[in-house]
């Protein structure tokens, strides 16, 4: 394959790649009323093993209902890249988010706790 070929056949998987984006993200039209992203975790199997991500991106357009998959091998690997490029902020993020749940928690333990001791002590005096 030539230099020409394969620059051609790059520019080819980056604009799939592209349209697949614009596509789940609802930019190539505004008659796309399906487009769809969502990872799923699914569980794993064992204490020490690897996390099973599946990662779905689909898209379809008002007045039809047929749907179409905005994913395919060239864009999985580019995606599957991004992440690992990006794996200390989507750490960094994961970590902040279990914190504000944490926190979340906490209160609302703590509302709880002044909620049952104003109820014993009402309880007492009465």
């Amino acid at each position: 394959m030539s230099k020409i070929e394969a620059y051609k056949k790059a520019k080819g998987i980056a604009a799939r790649v592209e349209k697949n984006r614009d596509c789940t993200f609802k930019l190539d039209s505004p008659r796309n009323d399906k487009g769809n992203f969502w990872p799923q975790f699914i569980n794993c199997k064992r204490e020490w093993s690897d996390a099973c991500i599946h990662l779905h991106a689909s898209f379809g357009y008002y007045g039809s209902s047929s749907g179409y998959s905005a994913m395919d091998e060239e864009t999985g690997k580019y995606l599957t890249a991004a992440i690992a490029k990006h794996g200390r902020l989507l750490f960094d993020t994961a970590v902040k988010m279990a914190a504000d749940d944490a926190e979340k928690a906490r209160k609302e333990a703590e509302e709880e706790a002044k909620s049952v001791l104003q109820a014993t002590t009402e309880a007492r005096a009465a």
